[in-house]
Order: C-alpha cells, then structure tokens, then sequence
C-alpha cells in the first residue's frame, strides 16, 4: 500500500470516528434534556394530583345521547330553568350571571350554547365560559371529561403538539432542538396550572378547548390546548360521565343526538336548515337546506324572500335523492353530505340545485370523519353536482329533463343557431375561460355543443316558454353558468 492510499484510509477512518463522537454527543444531550423535563414534571409531587374519576364508558360516535330538557335564556342576563332541584338551577344561575351577556351596537352579546347534552351545559359569552354538570351544579375539571386511568400528561402533551403545529408553530423553528425545548418548557407551564385548575375549559360535541390564564409574554402562539376528540376516543368520557337512570329535569328529554351531530340542534338560522344521522349503521348522512328564494339561480335579487318549513322541505328532498340515487346502498362506511339551495323563478315552480358528496371509508378512518378529521383517508370520492330539481306550488319534487327534450324537432341545431345569435344572454357560460391561463383551450371544451348536452330543461307549457339551465363546479372563483327561458317560437313544430 503507498504511503498516499495510506494516508487517505487514516483519514476516511478519522472522519468516521469524529462522526461517531458527534453522535453520542447528540444522544447525551438529548437524554440529558428529556430527563431535566421530566424531572420538571415530577417535581414536587403533592402539586400534581388529580381528582380521583370513576371508569365510565368511552365515546361511541354511533350511540345517541340525550339533550338535556331546559330552557336557556341568552337574552338579557344568561340564565336556565327546567331543573327540578331550584337549589342547584340556582346555583348554576349565579355561575352564569358572571358572564356577559351585554349587547354591541349590532344588538348581538356573543352568547353560544356550546354544549347541552348528558346532563353537561356549556355556555361562553366573550371568551369567558362556564362549565357545569346539571346534577349538583359543580364545574366540569379536565379529568372528567377523560377516563380513570387516561394518561393526562401524555395526551395533553400529544393535544400541545397538534395544537401548535396546527397555528404554523412548528414551520416556524430553524432549529428544532430549541422547538422542542420551547414546547416541552410551554408544557411545564400548562400541567402545573391545569393541576392547579387555573384553566377554564369550552365544550363542544367533539372537541375541548382548554385556555390557560399564564402568558409568558405577548408572543406567545399558544394560550391553551385543544383537544380534538377523534384523537382520544378510548378516553373521553364526559358523554356518560354525568348520566343518571333518574330524570333531574321538570320535562321528560325526548331529543337524542350522535356526538357528530349534536351542534345541529344549537342553530336557529332560519334562513338555513342542517341535520346529520345514520342513514344506515354504515351510511351517515348530512343534509342542508339554504333557502335563497330572495334570488333566482343567477343570483338576481328581484324577490321577496319566502319563509318556509326548511326542516320538512329537506326532509322531503333528501327522501327523494336517497331513492333516486340509492344512497342507503352499504359500501364500506360511507359519509355522504347533500348540500342544498332552493332558489325563485318567474314561474310557478322553485328550482332547487343540489350537490351530493359521497366519500368512502374504512371504519376508523370513517369514526375520525364524521368527528372532525376531514384528513380521514378514503377509499373513494363520488361528486354529484344538479340543477334540475324543481318544487312545484303544490309543494311536489319533481326532475327537470337532463337532456335536450325529444319533443321539439331538430332541437339541438336550432337551440345552437339561437345561441350564436344572442351570445351576450350566454356570455356566463364562457366566463369561466377567464380564470383558464389557455383562455381558446377552454373556449374549444366550453364550446355550446357541450351546453346543449349537459343543461338541464324544463318545459312551461302555461307561458309557452323554455326553462334551460347550466352551472359548472367552481373553478379558481369561477362557474360557468346559463339561466335562460328561450320562446317555444323558436321551434318550428310548438309542442301541444
């Protein structure tokens, strides 16, 4: 071996030693740092007890739970009734007249029912919040709302990470080693004043929001802990923590709600309707209604809006899109959302257009779905956009046609001639174009073969006149679209 091989090999070997050492370094420090926290945590151990929680039965999204039966007032001061112990309605009232219910210049208080069910009330007014189980009146603590034996530190060390990676924290650190330092010494901080209950907690049917009263200073990104429940579902509790075999309200309870759908039951928009069940033990089904009958589908607002009985209007269509799309069929686990909007016409007829999501599961991945975790992998996608619904004045759900009506000759020629010759009135359907960076490749697939083929007709016999109607999905802020009542005139043969 020459003197020079033997000198390249020394080094190699020299280098690979300096490595090695660098490494273990690392290990010691990073030892080093993990036992300081730890002996952080464990310090003074009378300071970090828990009330001690029985074993009740963990979160199941397919259960339903009961709403409690009172009545809540958020008008002037916060209050409730319909308790049958006066001594803990009273209780709870002085809990709830701390809060401010005080009205802006709008005539809003910020007052929000948050939670309401299984003999758990939560209600917060201007980021301040009360906590109360109905039984005895007592404030919710955080190991209530977990199992015995649920490892607190652990999860909300785990609920710290996800809640400020979730902020952009985590995008934030050069060096992850002062990251995890600063993460690990904010945790110190929270678990002393979460044992020391200087927190206060915001329920809702999935999650828990715990705000801590310690800052260090104006910079910090987190000033609590969120705690997404699909994260920890062997360990919440607080759906059956507080249920009792005897009922403590004046009325009997007769709503019941899956924890995934439970928020429906708190609004009272009445220009919108939303609830959620299980269609099937394996379809979970969400519906929507908005009613926009201020407006037609072109969005011009030239009527007065309706009131209508939203919740039997959807019921009654979503009744009609389940059969006509077979959506109580079971594969795998499914979610599926119908989202809904009832517009106006200058005829005896509302148009209703409605999109419906059909997305696949496994059963985990399905559980974490309907609780909030819209990452949830899937099996499959199914997107199913229509306009060509229409209510009648009798109040029936009828199909507009999805292809040219056969009943007018040599259809598809004339209703082509007639656009070219009124392209301003069409001007919509190619305006999607503007937001394509080929604006003529689009023209070439936006062209009116295609809006022809894809519209959506209803034939008004009464005013002798043409309904047709297209909206594309929203591309890049755009949608192509046509809202057009075209003269029976136009054809040479008018249909009887």
């Amino acid at each position: 071996m020459s003197k020079s091989t033997k000198s390249n090999v020394l080094f190699v070997l020299f280098l690979a030693m300096l490595v090695l050492i660098a490494i273990f370094i690392t290990y010691l420090l990073i030892m080093d740092h993990n036992n300081k926290i730890n002996n952080s945590l464990n310090s003074n151990k009378p300071y970090y007890s828990f009330k001690a929680v029985s074993k009740k039965d963990p979160l199941d999204a397919f259960a339903k739970y009961p709403v409690n039966p009172i009545t809540i007032d958020t008008t002037a001061k916060v209050s409730i009734s319909g308790l049958k112990n006066k001594e803990v309605e009273t209780k709870i009232n002085n809990k709830l007249a701390q809060l401010d219910s005080s009205k802006n210049e709008y005539g809003y208080n910020f007052c929000n029912v948050t939670f309401n069910y299984s003999n758990v009330l939560g209600i917060d007014c201007k980021n301040e919040y009360v906590m109360v189980n109905l039984i005895d009146g007592e404030d919710i603590l955080l190991e209530e709302i977990f199992q015995k034996d649920s490892d607190l530190l652990e999860i909300t060390k785990d609920a710290l990470y996800r809640s400020y990676c979730t902020y952009g924290g985590c995008a934030n650190w050069e060096d992850m080693y002062d990251y995890d330092s600063y993460i690990d010494n904010y945790l110190i901080r929270a678990i002393k004043e979460i044992k020391n209950r200087d927190y206060k907690l915001r329920l809702t049917e999935n999650s828990l929001y715990l705000y801590l009263n310690y800052y260090e200073n104006i910079d910090d990104i987190l000033g609590g802990v969120a705690y997404d429940f699909y994260n920890y579902l062997n360990d919440i509790t607080i759906y059956s923590r507080f249920l009792t075999d005897e009922n403590i309200y004046e009325q009997e309870v007769t709503d019941y709600c899956n924890p995934e759908n439970c928020s429906y039951l708190l609004s009272d928009n009445k220009d919108y309707y939303s609830n959620s069940s299980f269609l099937t033990p394996r379809n979970y089904l969400v519906k929507s209604l908005y009613n926009s009958t201020n407006s037609d589908i072109a969005y011009e607002y030239d009527y007065e809006k309706e009131e209508l009985d939203l919740a039997n209007l959807t019921n009654k269509i979503s009744d009609t899109l389940i059969t006509k799309y077979n959506l109580t069929e079971e594969k795998n686990y499914q979610n599926i959302n119908l989202d809904l909007e009832i517009y106006n016409t200058n005829y005896d007829y509302k148009l209703v257009t409605y999109i419906i999501d059909i997305k696949e599961f496994e059963k985990d991945d399905f559980i974490k779905y309907i609780l909030g975790y819209f990452e949830a992998t899937t099996i499959k996608d199914e997107h199913i956009f229509k306009n060509n619904m229409i209510v009648t004045k009798e109040g029936n759900i009828e199909f507009l046609e999805d292809n040219p009506p056969s009943i007018f000759p040599d259809f598809n020629t004339k209703l082509y001639n007639y656009i070219e010759t009124h392209e301003d009135d069409f001007r919509s359907f190619t305006s999607i174009c503007d937001a394509y960076e080929d604006y003529n490749a689009c023209l070439k697939e936006y062209n009116y073969e295609k809006l022809i083929a894809e519209a959506s007709y209803a034939i008004d016999q009464e005013n002798q006149m043409l309904h047709m109607f297209y909206e594309s999905p929203i591309i890049s802020g755009m949608a192509a679209y046509v809202n057009s009542y075209i003269p029976f005139s136009l054809f040479t043969i008018v249909p009887e």
